[in-house]
């Protein structure tokens, strides 16, 4: 009985010294430490797959510097929820707009850095002597009811 008692003693006193030392802060050593001095950059979101390019500027296609503005708007490390199956426009800036359609209900992820690489491949893929871009595809994303939804992607005049 007093070998439990002894040990009692000696786990309250231990207990009650280790409250009463302060915490230090320690500096963030990798992204999943916490730090309240340090912040990380999210890491990019890729819902979707590979995407086919189709050319489709003309006069009537927005700027390419209201494109590259509108790239600024969207968030690498954020998934972007669509609800809407039909036309949804996602992002827009100024002139240009990137907008989805898929069939099917349910919610669909398209990734922000999956908008950022198809606008950057259109505007790389499809030189412009005019200053404009337009351009649609087809990419597989993310669905909570289809994991393979074939998603049409578009660059359009807003």
């Amino acid at each position: 009985m007093k070998f439990v008692q002894k040990t009692i003693i000696v786990a309250v006193t231990l207990c009650v010294a280790a409250r009463a030392a302060p915490l230090k802060a320690r500096a963030a050593t990798t992204e999943n430490d916490v730090a309240t001095s340090t912040l990380f950059k999210r890491q990019s979101v890729n819902d979707c797959g590979d995407s086919t390019f189709i050319n489709q500027t003309s006069d009537g296609s927005p700027l390419i510097a209201d494109c590259k503005a509108m790239i600024t708007d969207i968030i690498p490390g954020m998934t972007y929820d669509i609800s809407d199956f039909e036309q949804s426009t996602v992002v827009k800036a100024n002139t240009c707009g990137f907008g989805v359609q898929f069939d099917g209900g349910g919610v669909l992820e398209i990734g922000g850095q999956d908008m950022i690489d198809v606008i950057n491949t259109a505007i790389s893929k499809f030189p412009s002597t005019n200053g404009k871009i337009g351009a649609q595809g087809v990419m597989s994303c993310q669905q909570e009811l289809l994991p393979n939804t074939q998603v049409t992607w578009g660059l359009f005049h807003t």
